[in-house]
């Protein structure tokens, strides 16, 4: 379980957010380089998803080896699946498979600046499981920033210029898979000792395991004999999205520690921000003004419903805190 860092200095902030931002940006951008952009493009989302996920396996496994030497790496696990635990954790692990996939595939075909607004639908398809799956009831304000998000949605959708079909639809299943996968892992965490790293191994090694086949149906042929198979530049770019992605891990760890909640909520969103411009300095693709207001949209009601989460967490902490304080019953203390 990752713990909340009290008192960071403003220079491990700065530091924790500028190294998320670098790593959480490019593994975006990486991605979509190596499908699109490439000299030689590799448009194979499968085959880039099992590499990424066979990296951090690989990099789980030499990490390991430098537990002892160094003490910040002591939350590496051993790469060891228990028999006992796979059962319960194989149902997560093919969510983040789908979560994962479905993502690059998205991004195979869209643009990053309207992936961006797809992926913003994971915040409105999360509040509706939780509403119709755990009888959890948004509020009124969960429901406007909800409204925000689908409005940017859809006008983004209607002033996107390069729409395909196909990255639209693998999006929003996507953002169905992350939002079940949010919900799914309160369940399983406690199963795997409360430890998040513990999360990745199992969730790394089974789908290096399970995409296997799923590359060889769908990819295999052209992965193994087409020409970008032979591209240098490719190979070095499949690379480098393997160590972004694992390097997430511990990025995000250090941000969650280093921030308080409301300011990690604004990172992400300025994060947003971020990659939008970045894709558009590099690959200049067209925005159109209705695809710019989606984004402007989507980004607001996504830093809203983080704002209004956090306050309503804060509010049930102080009700807790009151009750536990509050004078009991005289009766019960006879």
């Amino acid at each position: 379980m990752v713990e909340k860092r009290e008192n960071a200095s403003p220079s491990e902030i700065a530091r924790a957010v500028s190294m998320y931002f670098a790593v959480s940006i490019s593994l975006v951008i990486l991605n979509k380089f190596v499908f699109t952009y490439a000299a030689v493009p590799f448009p194979y989302p499968l085959f880039s998803t099992w590499y990424q996920c066979a990296a951090s396996v690989a990099a789980i496994k030499v990490l390991g080896h430098f537990r002892n030497k160094h003490p910040s790496l002591a939350v590496i696990p051993d790469v060891v699946l228990d028999p006992n635990k796979l059962r319960s954790v194989l149902p997560l692990s093919l969510l983040f498979i789908g979560n994962i996939a479905l993502s690059s595939m998205s991004l195979r075909f869209v643009e990053v600046s309207f992936f961006q607004v797809i992926r913003s639908m994971c915040v409105v398809t999360g509040v509706f499981l939780q509403w119709w799956v755990l009888g959890d009831k948004p509020s009124g304000s969960v429901v406007v920033s909800c409204f925000l998000i689908v409005m940017g949605f859809v006008v983004g959708s209607i002033g996107e210029v390069s729409f395909q079909m196909a990255g639209f639809i693998f999006g929003l299943v996507s953002c169905l898979f992350t939002a079940m996968y949010s919900i799914y892992i309160k369940k399983t965490l406690p199963i795997l000792d409360n430890s998040t790293w513990m999360v990745i191994m199992y969730n790394n090694v089974i789908s290096s395991i399970i995409l296997i086949p799923l590359v060889l149906i769908f990819e295999g042929p052209q992965v193994l004999f087409s020409e970008e198979s032979s591209s240098l530049v490719v190979w070095v770019a499949l690379t480098m999205t393997g160590v972004f992605g694992f390097s997430m891990s511990f990025v995000a760890t250090a941000l969650v520690k280093a921030t308080s909640p409301v300011t990690h909520q604004v990172v992400g969103a300025t994060k947003s921000c971020l990659q939008t411009l970045v894709s558009w300095a590099l690959f200049r693709n067209v925005i159109s003004f209705l695809g710019f207001c989606g984004i402007a949209i989507t980004i607001s009601g996504s830093t809203l419903y983080s704002y209004v989460k956090h306050r309503e967490a804060e509010a049930r902490a102080l009700a807790a805190l009151r009750a536990e304080n509050a004078p009991g019953d005289p009766a019960q203390k006879l």
